[in-house]
């Protein structure tokens, strides 16, 4: 590490550009033909997120039905079904 402290500030300017990745990396073919998620399915999750995972939770059995998909009261922490 330098004494300028510059590696430091290298590095958080690569967190930064990481949370902010936008690049898709599409699987190989072998890998797609095997898929379990259709490509509707990917799109629907895109479009709504949270009621895509809404409707994923109820193809489960729970002991209690979730109402809360995802709890972003306290970022950066979520917390999926957790009521």
């Amino acid at each position: 590490m330098s004494a300028s402290g510059d590696d430091a500030t290298a590095g958080s300017r690569a967190s930064t550009d990481r949370a902010n990745e936008e690049r898709r990396f599409a699987p190989g073919a072998a890998l797609a033909a095997h898929a379990n998620v259709t490509a509707e399915a990917y799109e629907r999750a895109r479009a709504d997120r949270l009621g895509f995972w809404a409707e994923q939770a109820r193809r489960l059995t729970w002991a209690t039905e979730p109402v809360q998909t995802l709890d972003w009261s306290r970022p950066p922490f979520a917390k999926w079904f957790a009521d």
